[in-house]
């Protein structure tokens, strides 16, 4: 199957933007992480007699993230996406991997979340070839 110059640029520019994002999603983990999770004053009056309302959102999202949730969803999407390489959709699978796996390594999952972040890379990028 030939791929043409202009189709090679076009998945080049929607790879490069879904890195930029994939960078502004780690970019927000990390400030959730250390404004929300490990921020010692929010904690306190998570840990108060009386917490606040949205303690119980904090806990739900400390506890998805403890439990390597995102990061296993990123490496099974990634090795979907890399099996079904000439099907349809195994692109839009890949980038979930690769959106998925940039949040979750920030966020406690880095032993999954890190091989689902670089297969589905190695995914995308294999488009890029033309191959």
């Amino acid at each position: 199957m030939s791929v043409g110059v202009q189709d090679v640029t076009a998945v080049r520019r929607s790879t490069w933007k879904l890195f930029y994002w994939a960078v502004a999603l780690c970019a927000l983990a990390i400030a959730f992480r250390y404004l929300v999770i490990e921020f010692r004053p929010v904690s306190r009056l998570c840990e108060a007699d009386v917490p606040a309302f949205w303690c119980g959102i904090r806990e739900f999202i400390i506890t998805l993230f403890y439990s390597d949730a995102i990061g296993l969803a990123s490496l099974a999407a990634a090795l979907l996406a890399f099996l079904l390489y000439r099907q349809r959709g195994s692109r839009f699978i890949a980038a979930l991997a690769v959106l998925l796996g940039a949040p979750a390594i920030v966020l406690y999952s880095a032993d999954v979340a890190v091989p689902g972040f670089i297969i589905g890379m190695l995914r995308l990028l294999r488009d890029e070839r033309g191959a």
